[in-house]
């Protein structure tokens, strides 16, 4: 699943948007926020193999940020309106194409970046230990992306992915729960049964005829 700092970084992103109503925004504000938000995330991590000389960094790690790579960028894949704008009205052809071609080409940019630094991590990994994990851990992202579908609506309404893959609860995922041995069925209460019918025959009350209360009125009197 997602890092906490790549959730946290897209839920604040969340927030902000809900903070200025988001309900309300032009769609085209959030699409340049996502492409703005994609690049610099893409910087920070070219920006961490350039400092990162040395492979300290454990295979887990590369692999961790592989996908918290391919989940951003899937996430804030909406930052790409190219393909949702569809020049309507005469007048607005050249405008609306010239707007489309420069998002064209900032995104051609970010996505070339981004291919430059999976690209990059994958080669740190033994070639044969990749070719093993690529299938699976894609998949892990494709089901983290639908998971967080909701929580990230803001993002992913622009462009919603996976939508025909149907999402499923791994077996081993921290959210499934473990299963219980069966339970012998307790006994039915006695609820119908009278109140002191354990502690053994009840004492018979005396019984007080109509005579013995007017002899104990008249002696009281």
């Amino acid at each position: 699943m997602p890092s906490i700092y790549i959730n946290s970084f897209l839920f604040q992103a969340c927030e902000e948007i809900h903070q200025v109503g988001g309900h309300v925004l032009d769609k085209h504000i959030l699409h340049d926020f996502a492409s703005r938000l994609l690049e610099k995330v893409i910087g920070i991590y070219l920006d961490f193999l350039e400092d990162c000389h040395g492979s300290h960094v454990s295979e887990k790690g590369i692999l961790q940020i592989l996908l918290d790579l391919r989940f951003v960028a899937d996430i804030l894949s909406g930052g790409d309106i190219s393909s949702n704008l569809v020049p309507s009205r005469v007048p607005k052809v050249k405008r609306l194409f010239r707007m489309m071609q420069d998002i064209h080409e900032t995104k051609s940019v970010i996505r070339e970046r981004l291919d430059c630094l999976v690209s990059r991590l994958s080669q740190r990994l033994d070639p044969i230990d990749w070719l093993t994990y690529e299938a699976y851990l894609w998949e892990n992202e494709r089901q983290s992306y639908l998971r967080h579908a909701v929580l990230f609506g803001f993002f992913v309404q622009l462009n919603r992915l996976y939508t025909d893959t149907a999402q499923k609860l791994s077996t081993n995922s921290e959210s499934n729960i473990m299963c219980c041995s069966d339970v012998s069925r307790s006994k039915y209460l006695p609820i119908s049964a009278p109140a002191l019918s354990s502690r053994g025959p009840a004492r018979a009350s005396p019984s007080i005829s109509v005579d013995d209360v007017s002899s104990r009125s008249s002696w009281n009197s």
